[in-house]
């Protein structure tokens, strides 16, 4: 799948293959003296996820060179700072400190059109943690129409939280609803106890009517049967892939060019999730 799988800024090219494993970093522990012929386990890094793929760029010898050196750029020293992987072939957490949150890309099918946005009624975006720019101008995502092959940002995943409780209703005094264009029909979920309802009728900027009563003061909630995008890519039914992102540091990055034309160079990688 072409130019939907990113480190970073850079576009991975074709990715012929995608794997990703989850390790126990569980050390042996000799016990000292008379119980030296003892043992125990210590978790000393927790589990640790290893994402291995290979891939093809192709085009001007140049722009291939470009993107060698800047992959390579992030390899090199010390790694002091993480990159963003973002791909559909994602699957995985991340964790705070307090809350772990789901992170995985999809393929999937628009089920109506409106304007610089993607709608799908069977789609989870807000569970599944697709991020936009409005979100975090770092890591953002990103959506690929696979008829057309045109690929636009993730805008936003509206989310918020409720501040005033009434029945069926959910009330967000910073929600902009009528502006973010949340219709009739939307699937709203709330995200502190997982309970899923549909809107009703957009009563205000902050209010709206819901089909059940789910929501109280400080409930977490998120939008999941749309996206707001950068560019108005689904004008007509399409097969779309959606990115989500983690946090990453390069363990392993090889290439091999393609002789003698230069203009295809394929490469494998090995990445580590960073928490």
């Amino acid at each position: 799948m072409a130019d939907i799988n990113f480190l970073g800024s850079i576009a991975l090219g074709k990715v012929n293959s995608w794997d990703d494993a989850k390790e126990a970093t569980i050390s042996p522990i000799s016990f000292p003296g008379l119980d030296s012929g003892k043992t125990e386990g210590i978790d000393t890094l927790g589990i640790i996820a290893y994402f291995n793929m290979s891939g093809r760029f192709t085009g001007s010898f140049e722009t291939i060179q470009g993107k060698i050196y800047d992959i390579k750029n992030i390899a090199d020293g010390k790694q002091t700072s993480s990159v963003a992987l973002k791909s559909p072939f994602m699957n995985s957490n991340i964790y705070d400190g307090t809350t772990k949150y789901r992170r995985n890309g999809h393929i999937g099918t628009n089920t109506s059109t409106s304007a610089n946005e993607l709608i799908d009624s069977t789609a989870n975006f807000s569970t599944w943690g697709i991020q936009g720019t409005d979100d975090s101008a770092v890591t953002f995502d990103k959506v690929k129409n696979l008829t057309t092959g045109v690929v636009a940002n993730v805008v936003a995943i509206r989310n918020g939280t409720a501040t005033s409780t009434s029945a069926s209703k959910l009330i967000d005094s910073n929600a902009t609803f009528t502006t973010w264009g949340i219709t009739t029909g939307d699937v709203i979920k709330n995200k502190t106890d997982s309970t899923v309802t549909t809107v009703v009728s957009r009563d205000s900027q902050t209010q709206l009517t819901l089909t059940d009563d789910i929501f109280a003061s400080g409930n977490a909630w998120g939008v999941e049967n749309k996206m707001t995008l950068s560019a108005d890519i689904f004008t007509t039914s399409a097969t779309y892939a959606v990115t989500a992102n983690i946090n990453v540091k390069v363990l392993d990055f090889r290439i091999r060019w393609e002789l003698p034309g230069l203009s295809y160079c394929n490469y494998s990688m090995s990445v580590m999730q960073v928490r």
